[in-house]
């Protein structure tokens, strides 16, 4: 079902969808669901997370922080190099 919605937008961009939408002989409305459906259908795939990442996901909960990247770097390849 279709239904209304108004925006604020900077009188630029909508000169310039206006434009836009004259030049592929489209409505400005077409355009932005079109637009907004590609970004719903981004968010709604689950992206697998490697195996190595999941082995390595909560390892800093019960310990400090690195303080730095180098020690950080170490630790993981500590930990992967151990069978993690």
């Amino acid at each position: 079902m279709k239904d209304k919605l108004t925006l604020s937008i900077e009188k630029d961009v909508i000169e310039f969808a206006h434009q836009f939408a004259k030049e592929t002989n489209q409505s400005i409305s077409s355009i932005l669901e079109k637009y907004l459906m590609e970004l719903k259908e981004i968010q709604d795939k689950e992206y697998e997370v490697s195996s190595r990442v999941k082995k390595l996901s909560g390892f800093f909960e019960d310990k400090d922080f690195p303080e730095n990247k180098e020690k950080m770097r170490r630790i993981f390849h500590e930990k992967i190099n151990n069978g993690c």
